[in-house]
C-alpha cells in the first residue's frame, strides 16, 4: 500500500491529510490556533457537582471543561485549598484533551503527558508497551531498560511518572529509544516543577514546542510508517523549507515532493475527494449508499441497497453491499473525525450466519481507525451501536458554510 501525506490550505485552513493508494482517509486541521496537547497552569472559575463538572480558566478566552469524575486525588496543583477536589480559586496544572465542537466546550485533563517518536511519558505511575511489539524478548527488553533508568526512577518518586513504549520501538536502535526517554521525561519534570509555581492562565507547554504544528504531523507520520516508502507533497513554500531542515529526511525510505496545487489536486483530487466525503449521502460502487445524519446526540447511518431484491440473489446482494458499506463508514468516521454515539441501520438479513460476517468484518474495518472506536452491540432493533472517541472537531464544521445545503 502507498501511503502519502499531503500538506495545503484548503479553505483557507491549513491541513494535514493521509491517502492510501491515492484515497483521502486522514484529514486534520493544524492551524497554529490548535491547542489541542498544550499544558496550561489554570484556574478553577465554577465547580458544579449536579452535572459532575469543573470550568478552568487557561487564559483562553473561553473556560475548559473538567470532568470532576477523572479527579484521581493526583492533581497537579500551584494554588490549593483545603477540600481533596478542585474547587473555585484553585490553581491546577492541566492538559487540553479535547477540542471545542459545536457548543461544547473544549475539555482538559490532569494527566500530563509528552509523545514522542518511540514512546509517551505521562504520570500512570506505570509501564506499557504497545500490544503491536508481540516479541516477548523485546518486551522484557524494553520493561528492563525503563526499570532501571535511574531519570525514571527518579521521576517516578516525584511525580508518578509512566512510559508507554510504541510500536515504532521494535526496530528501534536502544540508545535512540534511550535518548528520547531521557529527553521527554526531563521535559515533563521541568514543565510541572515550572507550574507549580507559575501564576494562573499561562501556558506551560505548547505542542509545536516553537516549531511550526506540521513538524509533529510529520514526525508521527514517519513513526507511524515506519517500514513504508513515505511521500509527503506540499504546495506551501515555508513547509518545504521547514521540511528541508529535518534530520528525518535522511531515511532512504522517504520521499519529499514540492509542486503547485493544481499538481496536487491532479495527482491526488483533493478537492473532489474532501467534497465528496463531506456530502449527506455517499454512493457506493455496489449501487447502493450510505447518508449520514448529524445531531448534537449522535451520528445516524443509513445503509441502502440501491436496487429491489428478491429470492435467493438477495442475501447475497444484501451481504455484499453491507460489507462494502462497512469499509466506507469506518473510512468517513476516520476522515470526518465523526465520534460520540453512532447508530448504523443495516440493510434486514435473515441469515445470522451472514450477519456475523457483517459484524466481523465492520470490526476489522474500524480497528484500523487510530482513535479509539468501539463497535458496542446490535440493538433490539437491529442496529449495529458504535461509540468514537471525541478529540478533533469534525471536517465538516471546518468547512459548514462551504459544504451547507449542497448534500442532498
Amino acid at each position: 500500500m502507498a501511503t502519502a501525506l499531503v500538506i495545503t490550505t484548503y479553505q483557507k485552513v491549513l491541513l494535514e491529510m493521509v491517502f492510501e493508494d491515492n484515497k483521502l482517509v486522514e484529514a486534520h486541521n493544524i492551524s497554529t490556533n490548535d491547542i489541542l496537547g498544550n499544558i496550561y497552569s489554570a484556574s478553577v472559575t465554577n465547580v458544579i457537582p449536579s452535572i459532575g463538572a469543573a470550568f478552568l480558566d487557561a487564559g483562553l478566552g473561553d473556560t475548559l471543561y473538567y470532568n470532576i469524575a477523572d479527579f484521581s486525588g493526583r492533581e497537579l496543583y500551584a494554588r490549593h485549598g483545603k477540600q481533596n477536589h478542585p474547587c473555585v480559586g484553585d490553581t491546577m496544572l492541566i492538559q487540553v484533551s479535547r477540542e471545542a465542537m459545536q457548543k461544547k466546550k473544549a475539555s482538559c485533563s490532569s494527566n500530563l503527558s509528552l509523545t514522542g517518536k518511540y514512546l509517551v511519558v505521562n504520570r500512570s505511575n506505570a509501564i506499557g508497551i504497545s500490544k503491536s511489539i508481540t516479541d516477548s524478548s523485546k518486551r522484557d527488553e524494553l520493561k528492563s531498560f525503563a526499570e532501571n533508568l535511574d531519570t525514571y526512577l527518579s521521576c517516578k518518586e516525584k511525580f508518578g511518572a509512566g512510559i508507554i513504549f510504541r510500536t515504532s520501538c521494535q526496530s528501534a536502535d536502544t540508545e535512540a529509544i534511550k535518548e528520547e526517554t531521557i529527553k521527554l521525561l526531563c521535559e515533563l519534570d521541568a514543565i510541572i516543577s515550572r507550574g507549580l509555581h507559575e501564576v494562573p492562565k499561562k501556558c506551560l507547554y505548547s505542542k509545536t514546542d516553537g516549531s511550526a504544528s506540521y513538524i509533529n504531523y510529520i514526525r508521527n507520520f514517519i513513526a507511524k510508517h515506519r517500514d513504508e516508502v513515505l511521500r509527503v507533497h506540499t504546495d506551501i513554500e515555508s513547509v518545504r523549507d521547514g521540511i528541508r531542515s529535518m534530520p528525518e529526511l535522511a531515511d532512504e525510505l522517504f520521499e519529499f515532493h514540492y509542486e503547485k496545487f493544481q499538481e496536487l489536486d491532479l495527482i491526488f483530487k483533493v478537492d473532489t475527494q474532501i467534497q465528496k466525503v463531506l456530502q449527506r449521502k455517499i454512493y457506493l460502487k455496489s449501487g447502493g449508499s450510505i447518508v449520514i445524519d448529524q445531531t448534537e446526540a449522535l451520528t445516524a447511518i443509513d445503509v441502502n441497497s440501491g436496487q429491489f431484491t428478491k429470492g435467493a440473489n438477495a442475501e447475497k446482494h444484501y451481504l455484499k453491499t453491507h460489507m462494502e458499506a462497512a469499509e466506507e463508514i469506518a473510512r468517513v468516521l476516520r476522515l470526518r473525525n465523526l465520534s460520540g454515539m453512532i447508530l448504523i441501520d443495516f440493510i434486514n438479513m435473515k441469515n445470522k450466519e451472514s450477519e456475523k460476517t457483517l459484524i466481523s468484518h465492520l470490526k476489522t474495518c474500524i480497528s484500523k481507525d487510530p482513535v479509539k472506536t468501539i463497535f458496542v452491540d446490535l440493538t433490539g432493533l437491529g442496529l449495529a451501536e458504535m461509540t468514537r472517541q471525541k478529540i478533533e472537531k469534525p471536517l465538516n464544521e471546518l468547512f459548514y458554510e462551504k459544504t451547507s445545503g449542497k448534500n442532498d
